[in-house]
């Protein structure tokens, strides 16, 4: 499965239906608060048609926190509708009141494919272990998929083999269970996948490509379509438009087509800043960190002169997708309907 070489495009649109989130963590990197925006209804169900008729066929629903988001279930039910795949990105945890067990029922009625749950040391603060158990025991039950996404390391003390064994204890298929396992950043949660450019660097560098970078454009809830679902950038290069005053086909092309956007996803972030000349002990050493210096670099005349330069040498109209650094939530899925590169 992996040998195939697929072809880096746009494949999944993630949707950010809220901006609400009641866990608080001082971590994220989205921007998460008790009192974020909603995206309209309309919005949703017309950006998700778009994307259908743009050749993407999977929604990611994420936040903030989607269980807080009044349409869920009927986008989830919309987007079933359409024929494509459905995951919701969840902490588990609301201070609404409704129960969220019932409301996983519904959303498993509408056709939800894939939860992806996210745990670390902030959530635990608010995010019972119990809690966030009984959750992902009754995903299990209902056979969707399930995908476990856990931050540790840095200054806390928390370990997957804890949210493991506590699974363990309450019956959870664990080797059913897709784990993805991240080093804690402050600020970015890409992790060190592979080593994919050795050939261009001593061995004392190591630097990694995105899981996000071009396979997963991110709907807000104003109509700006980012890079990815980070939040927190500045920089301009990092919107890629904004909808619905730009049709959803025409930035998809306008991502899959710049070179800023090729360049940084052939390379990663931190060799992409190296390959414009920045020196090593001024490269971040947070993924997410290099990539908004990379974008920020890239609105100056001085820095699209250097990218122009490389590129008179440089191939970009292939690219393969990289299989170790996309998140394995994906990796399946890519590998099946992506498009080969011949």
């Amino acid at each position: 499965m992996k040998n195939e070489k697929i072809k880096l495009k746009p494949y999944i649109l993630l949707v950010k239906v809220t901006e609400r989130c009641n866990v608080g963590c001082y971590h994220c990197s989205i921007s998460a608060t008790p009192k974020g925006n909603d995206l309209s209804f309309d919005l949703a169900s017309k950006a998700i048609q778009e994307a259908k008729k743009s050749g993407i066929n999977r929604i990611h629903l994420t936040g903030g926190e989607p269980l807080l988001y009044e349409y869920l279930a009927d986008i989830v039910q919309i987007t079933k509708g359409f024929e494509m795949f459905i995951d919701v990105t969840s902490s588990a945890f609301t201070k609404s009141g409704e129960d969220t067990l019932q409301l996983l029922n519904k959303l498993h009625q509408g056709g939800l494919d894939c939860v992806m749950l996210s745990y670390d040391e902030p959530h635990s603060k608010k995010v019972s272990i119990e809690h966030f158990t009984s959750f992902a025991k009754h995903s299990q039950n209902l056979g969707i998929h399930l995908c476990v996404f856990v931050s540790e390391g840095g200054n806390t003390t928390f370990k997957t083999s804890d949210l493991k064994s506590a699974f363990i204890e309450n019956n959870i298929d664990i080797n059913k269970i897709e784990w993805s396992i991240s080093e804690y950043q402050f600020e970015g949660r890409g992790k060190k996948f592979i080593d994919f450019s050795e050939k261009k660097q001593s061995e004392e560098e190591h630097y990694y490509r995105c899981p996000y970078v071009m396979s997963v454009p991110t709907l807000t809830p104003n109509g700006d379509i980012l890079l990815c679902n980070m939040a927190r950038f500045k920089t301009k290069n990092f919107i890629i438009g904004n909808y619905p005053t730009e049709n959803l086909e025409t930035i998809l092309h306008k991502m899959e087509h710049s070179p800023i956007y090729r360049f940084l996803s052939k390379y990663g972030p931190q060799q992409s800043l190296r390959n414009l000349g920045i020196a090593k002990e001024d490269v971040p050493n947070d993924m997410c960190r290099a990539c908004e210096k990379y974008l920020t670099n890239l609105e100056s005349i001085e820095f699209q002169n250097k990218l122009n330069e490389l590129l008179l040498n440089d191939d970009l109209t292939e690219i393969e997708v990289d299989y170790e650094a996309i998140l394995p939530i994906y990796q399946r899925y890519i590998s099946e309907y992506g498009e080969k590169l011949i």
